[in-house]
């Protein structure tokens, strides 16, 4: 800018017309000095500018080596996009008021601008008639305090920077866009759209300190979506996630959506919830059908409608630090969905680290105390994986387990409300007793009859050389006509030298009950294979019938 003649004519157009006492010879005397600086113009230095320019704010003023217009692109407003100054006027003015920008927002993108400002107004922006994609790396950004729960449009009144999907529109924002979005409230309307609309895989996108209201998928879209999530509030929608892939959700709400907090399909893998509070949603807080390696750590998961936690058709969930309290409100005491944790179909697993559970009412002390169970599986189950560590698993309001399945791996250890427990393996838990193998129980001898049973121990099979290893076989069991007791702890040295494995009983440390029965009534042989499995064969010389369990133990 010419400053000398900025100065020259505010001097002579304020102070000279005061000195001269004729008004003409003042104007005279300006004229003259405005011609002598209107010449200087013609040599003014390329970085001055000539404020009568019609381009003066333009391409003229300059902030360090870029011109304002560049430097306007970064800090882009939407209102400097608008045409109608009423429709300005209106969003700053009018509580609740939706005015359409859509043709702004295209305009800011075609302009080439960076970033967009949505300055916080008590009126409603809405968009979704854009023609143009959000480019990579466009950020969307405004002020807001977003809603815990929604009552209707009145919840976003007077909150900030708040983007409705307009009326009729198939999107917020088209196809293909690159969502990196910061301090907005987005409103679905009516649930009936995703807040994304795409059906090819959209990786990259950002929301930060956003609220996301009122859409048929929160976050997500009709594919797969990568995206990172901090501080975020997802609420009031059908679903509040849906198929992230390798995505974080950091510092967040999910909560009283109509369908599921989290819903994650086969393929949706790798997605970590890193202190996300999820509670109140209508089905299940966190489900996975078929989507592995997914980590929740920190925070609470409460309340949900039916478990907070399910794993089916080889979904998977690593859950640490986290607090899971009244799952399954809805949920008929007796099913499979009153629990915390629910596995079905098949190789599915849940691992779980440091995790507290608690049972308990609704907040004003009404509805069905729940969940009925910790941990259940549906009964066509096959294969699925429980593993617990240092837990808290007292919360039932019946029991720990129910296993309709009956054949669930279980490694739980060091945890509250479960004897330790472990099904898979060499060395084995039952009810807090450790033993080689899996116990093989409910064994029915027959009067005067016989049978064979096998127990499978692998921890010697592929040495050429090993020490002594000392064992003990315990049957123990009943008679199932007088019910009367019976037991036979029989001692054993097994040892392998290179292909030969050879089997003794410590027949002088033999411990039975009674003492005449065993060898006269049921007599017992021993043997084991060069698999060294350990066979063992039962002869009932008796008419009545017994029901005995085996177990193969370490502590001979």
């Amino acid at each position: 800018m010419n400053r000398r003649f900025f100065i020259n004519n505010f001097i002579t157009t304020t102070i000279f017309t005061a000195i001269f006492s004729q008004k003409a010879k003042a104007e005279e005397f300006v004229d003259t000095e405005n011609k002598k600086y209107e010449n200087d113009d013609q040599t003014l230095n390329p970085k001055q500018v000539n404020l009568r320019s019609s381009n003066a704010w333009k391409k003229d003023i300059y902030a360090g080596q870029q011109s304002l217009e560049e430097r306007l692109k970064e800090t882009s407003s939407i209102f400097d996009f608008i045409e109608k100054k009423e429709e300005i006027y209106q969003l700053k003015n009018i509580l609740g008021q939706e005015i359409d920008v859509s043709k702004a927002f295209d305009a800011a993108v075609a302009s080439g601008a960076k970033s967009l400002f949505f300055p916080p107004v008590p009126g409603i922006y809405t968009l979704g008639n854009m023609r143009l994609a959000v480019p990579l790396g466009f950020l969307i950004h405004g002020y807001c305090r977003k809603p815990y729960v929604i009552e209707g449009d009145e919840s976003f009144n007077n909150i900030g920077s708040v983007i409705r999907l307009a009326k009729g529109a198939e999107y917020i924002f088209p196809a293909s866009s690159h969502i990196k979005c910061r301090g907005i409230v987005f409103d679905g309307r009516n649930r009936k759209k995703p807040f994304i609309n795409n059906n090819g895989q959209v990786r990259g996108g950002l929301l930060e300190d956003c609220g996301l209201y009122r859409f048929l998928i929160g976050v997500g879209s009709y594919s797969y979506t990568s995206m990172f999530i901090i501080r975020c509030s997802i609420s009031d929608n059908v679903h509040g996630i849906y198929n992230l892939i390798d995505s974080k959700v950091i510092d967040s709400v999910i909560n009283a959506n109509k369908g599921r907090g989290v819903n994650l399909l086969k393929g949706a893998n790798n997605n970590i919830f890193i202190n996300v509070r999820n509670e109140w949603n209508e089905k299940e807080n966190y489900y996975s059908y078929g989507s592995k390696q997914n980590i929740v750590s920190g925070e609470m998961s409460d309340r949900s409608g039916l478990s907070n936690f399910v794993a089916s058709n080889g979904g998977s969930w690593l859950i640490s630090n986290h607090i899971v309290k009244r799952s399954g409100r809805h949920s008929d005491s007796k099913s499979t969905d009153s629990s915390h944790f629910k596995l079905s179909g098949k190789n599915s697993k849940i691992f779980l680290s440091n995790v507290l559970t608690s049972t308990g009412l609704d907040d004003d002390g009404k509805g069905v105390a729940s969940p009925a169970y910790v941990i259940s599986t549906t009964k066509s189950s096959i294969d699925n994986v429980i593993n617990a560590t240092g837990c808290d698993l007292t919360g039932s309001e019946n029991k720990a387990i129910n296993d309709q399945s009956n054949n669930l791996i279980k490694n739980i250890i060091c945890c509250l409300g479960i004897d330790d427990s472990i099904n898979s393996g060499i060395y084995q838990y039952t009810n807090g007793k450790m033993h080689i193998g899996k116990i093989i129980d409910n064994i029915e001898i027959k009067g005067n009859s016989s049978l064979s049973i096998l127990h499978k121990q692998t921890d010697i099979e592929h040495d050429t050389l090993t020490f002594p290893s000392r064992r003990k076989i315990e049957i123990i069991g009943f008679n199932e006509t007088t019910n009367l007791p019976i037991y036979y702890y029989i001692p054993i040295i097994i040892q392998k030298i290179e292909e030969k494995i050879t089997l003794m009983i410590l027949k002088d440390k033999i411990d039975c009950y009674p003492d005449k029965f065993w060898g006269i009534t049921i007599k017992i042989t021993i043997a084991i294979n060069r698999q060294n499995n350990i066979k063992i064969n039962i002869e009932n010389n008796d008419d009545d019938t017994y029901k005995v369990s085996s177990a193969l133990t370490n502590n001979a």
